[in-house]
């Protein structure tokens, strides 16, 4: 249209509501340790969480919950420690305090931490995560599975400093933190 001429539009009006964040959370995980035959102890780190806030503004994480399931944590046996370490102070993550894992029905259990955490626009944080092995099922002659996962993307809760308890991009869940079998 001609410049300070209005445009009329007809027609009905569609598309999607959007909801922009001022920032968002970036997640990736390795293994720590060996994958097969991993010995039983009281001390477990088995993986790394590697969160990156996006450069456009500050995060901070309020909810994470892990599911842990497998041979390893049979149901109805003894429940174990689990705990989010901050990589650089070897502390609870945050406002993370250790939980307790308490195996149930169909070989899983889950845990939620509350860590509280910000991290800076642009920066990183990495986590341990760390459980009590020595407690695990062990099945005699027979190597124990266990895998640890976050599966939705409300297992994932955020804050922008605008808007609390964002989930998670569902299309990257689930996310699976680490895969291994025990001896």
């Amino acid at each position: 249209k001609d410049s300070g001429i209005n445009a009329t539009v007809t027609g009905t009006a569609s598309g999607n509501a959007n909801t922009v964040y001022r920032t968002k959370p970036a997640l990736t995980s390795s293994v720590l340790g060996s994958t097969t035959g991993r010995a039983r102890t009281a001390v477990d780190t088995i993986a790394t969480l590697n969160w990156v806030a996006n450069a456009a503004d500050d995060l901070t994480i309020s909810t994470v919950r892990i599911k842990l399931s497998g041979q390893a944590v049979a149901s109805g046996t003894t429940p174990f420690s689990v705990s989010l370490i901050d990589a650089n102070t070897n502390a609870n993550w945050g406002d993370a305090t250790q939980q307790t894992c308490s195996p149930a029905g169909g070989n899983q259990c889950v845990v939620t931490f509350s860590p509280a955490f910000s991290i800076s626009r642009g920066s990183s944080k990495t986590v341990k995560l760390r459980v009590n092995s020595s407690a695990f099922y062990n099945h005699p002659n027979s190597s124990d599975s266990l895998s640890a996962l976050i599966m939705n993307s409300a297992d994932i809760l955020w804050s922008d400093g605008t808007t609390n308890n964002i989930g998670f991009e569902p299309v990257l869940m689930p996310i699976t933190l680490m895969n291994a079998s025990y001896e």
